[in-house]
């Protein structure tokens, strides 16, 4: 037996239809594992809280001002305007084009006096075609190297250093100046005008000369920038409540990163399109849209960091303060308002919004809820219990898993994928349990997620892939050997026919011939498969024995196959040796059951090693298929199933400790006392758990009664045991 197709298959999120192409999908996950390396390969942990701190804080200074930069233009119709424009134009500098309009970089050659003879092709604006180039370079480079990483091209890392400083570069200081260029040229090439009024210094005729090839360049880099900032954006933040005190910018999500982000996308176009008599009304909607996003970030509190979200509500909120200011200005016809509501509004506002942010921290709940009543989001619910996740306090674990299987349970319309992505990496970092992960991630699979969620998603998979275990690389041998096995009884079927076919009275040459080619490409496959299987898998004696009877039987290899038979036994001594408490999944004195617990197939056993088979004398083709129920009396298999599906909802641990006893039927219904564990893990999402067992060597014999007396099961030996007494 085999884990089912529709385990294996992980879909990564919402639009299922489309990634059901495999190009499509192979896209996907090589751009996902570009970003992985690039922003989350552990460089973010290495610096300073301080140097971390001065980067937020440009960053965040830069885009408020290049906000704030497309409130105005230079020909403002308010009284005085021009007396108080300069502190205005200062803050105009922050956008790289206007500089360039400074120095007549944008629409001038004089700068480039050997760029001349293409002034017919390009037209006038050489920052415009930089930009296009920078732009189109990004996107396409973003997909090579997502190429070169998935075919496993190992980049070295000042390379991703160097992209990560690029792209942050390019998001924080070109996006919204290159957006403003590609929207003014669009405007002017369109509709010629007397002089560009975006730009003061800008004396020329405003009308671009560009055909219409120049003109579907701009346009596909404008859409070019909506994945690029998107991409950016959702890739680059850190959802782990582990790191919270090690990365600043660490947060519960980006969706007000992602709002944020549109907003910069549309304010440049919009800045444009609007003619000056009609700015006002651009004004209003900057001004809306920024008190939406201020109440929007009050609410979700998106950022650990108070710091953080701190600053993230002052620029959103000074972005409101100064539309409301131009809106002021231009209703009273009087440019000093502006300045007026700016400075002196301004800072009492940020004022009362300090105090503000700092109480509702201390008002934060610092103790998990003991209900779920008032909770109706997953977002709700990670703030409530986010200090305890930051905590790490261990005594905490099986709330905090508790509430959030519960809210998962019970909000079944409602699921959103980040809640699992929140308690897989608290499984992963906080409380280190591999195999607990895997459960958590496997509910993802039917949980529909947007791209954020469908990133976080393959993090969470690369980061438990990079965890080692035992159970993990004995789940790996077991569907190995499994197709090997399968390969192995395709090729003696065929070899059969063959030497059927060759001692039939009128042999078929043709015949012979293909089967011929066939067996002895085969034999090399099957022989090479085996050698990696035992080399990869060398603790495993099942597969060194199948190997040996292999090369015997088939190969006729005897000096070989004594080889791995020596092997084998040396295996087996060694295990014997090492006998202990802990138990071991390569070790030959456990039997093994694989068991699906899966709703559709809960209890079938996927797999069964040959001790299992000798334990329960029976072959392993007879208990392969079959359901666990049926091996383990009734008395104890409905409380066992609880067990499994308690701990794939709620425990904080993925064991089942059945050190103390346990009872197994063989095929005559004897009891069998054993003793053993059992781990619940999950494979690319299909969930099972693994049952390690061994015999107890006791003399005394067993007889398992119900509550109501009812005999429910007795040891082979038990009828000789009592017909002896009753003798004597």
């Amino acid at each position: 037996m085999s884990i089912p197709e529709a385990g294996i298959n992980q879909s990564y999120g919402s639009c299922q239809w489309l990634w059901k192409n495999k190009k499509l999908k192979t896209i996907k996950e090589s751009v996902f594992e570009f970003y992985c390396q690039l922003y989350h390969n552990g460089t973010n942990e290495e610096i300073s809280l301080l140097w971390q701190k001065v980067g937020k804080e440009i960053e965040d200074l830069v885009w408020c001002f290049q906000i704030m930069s497309l409130l105005w233009i230079p020909n403002l119709p308010i009284k005085d305007w021009k007396n108080n424009i300069e502190i205005w134009e200062i803050i105009g500098y922050f956008r790289i084009d206007n500089i360039c309009s400074e120095f007549g970089i944008i629409d001038a050659y004089s700068a480039f006096p050997r760029m001349a003879p293409f002034r017919a092709i390009l037209g006038k604006a050489l920052y415009l075609y930089l930009s296009i180039v920078v732009n189109f370079v990004l996107f396409f480079g973003i997909f090579t190297l997502s190429f070169m990483i998935y075919r496993s091209a190992n980049l070295p890392r000042w390379v991703f250093l160097l992209l990560k400083w690029i792209f942050n570069f390019w998001a924080n200081l070109i996006f919204i100046p290159s957006l403003v260029l590609y929207s003014i040229f669009l405007k002017y090439s369109f509709t010629p005008a007397e002089r560009i009024t975006e730009y003061e210094h800008n004396n020329e005729p405003a009308s671009f000369e560009a055909n219409i090839t120049i003109q579907i360049l701009i346009i596909c880099a404008m859409i070019v920038n909506f994945p690029l900032i998107l991409f950016h954006t959702q890739f680059s933040g850190e959802i782990r409540h582990s790191v919270s005190k090690k990365i600043l910018i660490s947060k519960a999500h980006s969706k007000i990163n992602l709002h944020i982000a549109m907003l910069s996308y549309f304010s440049p176009i919009f800045y444009v399109l609007f003619d000056k008599d009609y700015i006002i009304y651009y004004q209003c909607l900057l001004m809306v849209i920024s008190i939406i996003l201020t109440i929007e970030s009050l609410i979700f509190w998106p950022y650990f960091s108070v710091y953080c979200n701190l600053t993230l509500i002052l620029r959103l909120f000074a972005i409101s303060l100064v539309s409301f200011g131009f809106i002021l200005g231009n209703w009273m016809d009087n440019s000093l308002l502006i300045l007026l509501n700016t400075i002196v509004f301004g800072r009492l506002a940020a004022a009362l919004i300090y105090q503000f942010v700092l109480k509702m921290q201390r008002n934060m709940i610092m103790r998990l809820p003991t209900t779920l009543s008032a909770i109706i989001s997953a977002y709700k619910l990670e703030k409530v219990i986010r200090h305890s996740l930051i905590l790490n306090d261990p005594e905490q674990k099986n709330q905090i898993i508790y509430l959030f299987e519960t809210f998962f349970i019970e909000n079944s319309l409602s699921r959103d994928k980040l809640q699992v992505i929140w308690v897989t990496n608290y499984c992963i970092f906080t409380l280190k349990d591999e195999s607990l992960s895997k459960i958590k991630l496997s509910k993802t699979k039917n949980i529909s997620g947007n791209l954020e969620n469908d990133f976080q998603e393959y993090l969470c998979s690369k980061r438990i892939e990079s965890l080692s275990s035992e159970s993990k690389q004995f789940i790996e041998y077991f569907q190995e050997f499994h197709m090997i096995k399968k390969k192995d009884l395709k090729l003696c079927i065929n070899l059969l026919k063959f030497w059927e076919e060759v001692v039939s009275l009128r042999p078929d040459t043709v015949k012979l011939s293909k089967n011929l080619l066939w067996i002895d490409k085969k034999l090399l496959i099957v022989d090479n498969k085996f050698t990696q299987l035992t080399t990869k898998f060398c603790n495993s004696k099942e597969s060194l024995d199948l190997y040996a009877s292999y090369t015997k039987s088939i190969l006729f290899d005897r000096e070989k196959s004594n080889l791995l038979e020596n092997k084998s036994q040396l295996l087996s001594k060694t295990a014997k040796k090492s006998f202990s408490k802990n138990l071991e999944f390569f070790n030959e004195i456990y039997g093994i059951f694989v068991i699906s617990c899966e709703e559709e197939n809960f209890g079938e056993i996927l797999f069964s090693n040959p001790k299992s088979s000798e334990i329960l004398k029976s072959p392993n083709h007879n208990i392969d298929g079959t359901n666990i129920a049926s091996l383990i009396p009734s008395y104890y298999i409905e409380d066992l199933n609880e067990d499994i599906r308690r701990i794939i909802h709620f425990a904080s641990n993925s064991e089942i400790d059945l050190s103390g006893g346990f009872f197994l039927n063989d095929p005559s219904h004897y009891l069998l006392e054993c003793s053993g564990k059992i781990l619940i893990t999950s494979h690319k999402n299909y969930l099972m758990s693994i049952l390690l067992f061994k015999p107890k060597k006791r003399k005394h014999q067993v007889i398992l009664i119900s509550e109501t007396g009812e005999i429910c099961g007795y040891s082979e030996n038990f009828p000789k045991f009592v017909t002896k007494n009753i003798q004597i």
